[in-house]
């Protein structure tokens, strides 16, 4: 008979220390190493969160979020909106997570790093792809279009549709429009 996961889970003796007759592919509970790597991995996907992502995760109102971004409690943020009148703040992630939990273990305090630094972080190391900024910027694909007007194209789309259906924008352009774009 083979054994599901479930079906082997519901078998499986409660293991101690001394009992080795647990079965080696249960999971192990996480520890925080590997929490911290998970954790890590999530910033790096997603290095600017929305101000209601924010708010969500530090348990404040936005309208106080907006009040550590304008008094500098939250330094790094960047407003994508396409208007004077309507703002679209996006945080750096790693600082609002330090601002609720302090600095995470082996990556220093956001303080010490420098614009340039974090929008090193921000965006890869290359050409970015229309759709990878709709992550990166935590934005729908309509405003990736609406901010482009700004940033210069070094691929149009090579297909209408399909898997090569997306504009390549220079990095150094959107980097330097990120810059502009900076909350104080």
């Amino acid at each position: 008979m083979m054994l599901t996961p479930i079906s082997l889970a519901a078998s499986a003796k409660p293991s101690t220390p001394a009992d080795s007759s647990a079965p080696a592919n249960l999971a192990a509970p996480v520890g925080p190493p590997a929490w911290l790597a998970t954790f890590r991995a999530a910033l790096v996907r997603r290095p600017l969160w929305k101000l209601s992502s924010a708010a969500d995760f530090l348990d404040l109102s936005a309208a106080t979020v907006r009040e550590h971004i304008q008094s500098g409690e939250l330094l790094f943020a960047f407003d994508i909106g396409t208007s004077r009148r309507k703002t679209e703040p996006r945080l750096f992630s790693p600082c609002v997570v330090e601002k609720k939990l302090g600095p995470l273990p082996g990556t220093g305090a956001t303080r010490q790093l420098q614009l340039a630094e974090v929008v090193d972080l921000v965006l890869p190391r290359r050409d970015l792809r229309s759709v990878e900024l709709e992550r990166i910027l935590s934005c729908e694909h309509k405003l990736v279009y609406q901010l482009a007007s700004g940033w210069r194209i070094a691929r149009p789309p090579q297909e209408k549709a399909g898997p090569n259906a997306y504009t390549l924008y220079q990095r150094a352009s959107v980097a330097e429009w990120l810059a502009q774009r900076r909350m104080l």
